[in-house]
């Protein structure tokens, strides 16, 4: 687990989807639902 996917997350949760949280972070939807994804990999979410 990274602090950048935990701020991710959490930037997901504030803005209230992935499309403004990207916006928001300046990266693309892909990047950051990949950043998701990692996360909850290493969480042991499937």
């Amino acid at each position: 687990m990274k602090i950048q996917q935990l701020r991710h997350f959490l930037l997901v949760v504030e803005e209230g989807g992935f499309r403004a949280a990207a916006e928001h972070a300046h990266r693309t939807q892909a990047a950051l639902s990949a950043s998701i994804k990692e996360l909850e990999k290493s969480l042991g979410k499937p």
